[in-house]
């Protein structure tokens, strides 16, 4: 598999959707009901809604400030148990310190569930994101850096862990039709588990293949794309960039904090200027359907945050042009405001 090649993993399993990845990615950690996932509120709420429909506990964690990774040193704190699983988000394409991570693993127990929705074709260290966790989750849908219209990937080393991953997501059939293919009796199928309809239609796997014919040139572009922002509001007062690594990164966001209460108000002003940017976003705890998670320890970084972050726009076919006309409109506005 293409995706097998590009990150260096074992197995690559491609599944219907982003959420779909991370629902059969912990399916195949086989979690018991009660057992907890230790997860940033600071992400889409396809991760505790997937932690959830296993009959799992989302433990929301708190994030960095300076990169919105979840908190390590929180996760050490929420340890319990009952901990079966801690899903890094690696959010705008940067990657988590993975390291510190594994290490809490390896002491406690239990697997690392990477959402690497933002991050493929970002590296950490010397590995590519998809070939570090116990299983890395990738979103292929009409926004990402890679898009197959509608889709996503599980990628792991553990054959058990794909096994169950490739078994899970055609219904619990272990030999599809392509397979039975050649067979005296190629209609003939068995249903070994119970299992989900996951899998990714040819169709979009033909647009994701497509994509990654050009994947390193896209990567390309949107560095350089985000260096230009980078360097255009490096200077401006009460504006804060959250980035990592450029060079090793896929970037997904242009993300910053609008700092002293301006957020809204540069969010309406840019919308004034014809420019769509956009809050990644609503924490998880906030919302009604986790309301009772059972939340054991304040999330004040979190919270800052949400009244904080902005992303501007970062496409692979935005111009030189129209990155400074968004650095411009924020300048005029921040001088002004």
């Amino acid at each position: 598999m293409r995706i097998e090649e590009i990150v260096g993993a074992r197995h690559a399993v491609a599944v219907g959707s982003g959420s779909a990845a991370l629902h059969l990615a912990l399916a195949a950690l086989e979690l018991e009901l009660d057992d907890e996932v230790i997860v940033p509120s600071m992400t889409f709420v396809s991760c505790p809604q997937a932690v959830s429909a296993v009959g799992a506990r989302p433990v929301f964690c708190d994030v960095s400030e300076d990169t919105v990774a979840i908190d390590v040193d929180q996760v050490e704190r929420l340890i319990t148990p009952r901990t079966r699983a801690v899903m890094p988000v690696h959010y705008a394409g940067f990657p988590c310190e993975l390291d510190d991570l594994a290490n809490l693993a390896r002491a406690h127990g239990f697997a690392i569930v990477e959402d690497a929705a933002h991050a493929f074709g970002s590296a950490y260290r010397d590995r590519m994101i998809g070939a570090v966790g116990d299983l890395t989750c990738f979103s292929f849908d009409p926004v990402k850096n890679i898009t197959c219209g509608e889709g996503g990937a599980v990628t792991t080393d553990d054959d058990e862990l794909a096994r169950k991953v490739r078994l899970w997501r055609n219904l619990g059939v272990a030999r599809d039709s392509w397979a039975r293919r050649g067979e005296q009796r190629p209609w003939y199928y068995e249903a070994s588990v119970i299992g989900l309809r996951s899998h990714l239609p040819d169709i979009n796997a033909a647009i994701g293949l497509a994509q990654l014919e050009r994947w390193e040139e896209t990567r390309m572009r949107k560095r350089e794309l985000l260096r230009r922002y980078l360097r255009g509001l490096a200077d401006v007062d009460g504006v804060v960039a959250i980035t990592g690594d450029v060079d090793t990164a896929f970037p997904f966001l242009c993300a910053v904090r609008v700092l002293d209460g301006r957020r809204d108000r540069l969010l309406d002003h840019l919308a004034g200027d014809g420019i769509q940017a956009w809050v990644h976003f609503v924490p998880n705890h906030l919302h009604p359907a986790f309301a009772d998670a059972g939340q054991r320890t304040m999330l004040p970084v979190t919270e800052r945050l949400y009244g904080e972050l902005l992303t501007l726009p970062l496409y692979a076919d935005l111009t030189d042009d129209d990155v400074d006309r968004v650095v411009a409109s924020v300048r005029t506005f921040l001088q002004t405001a």
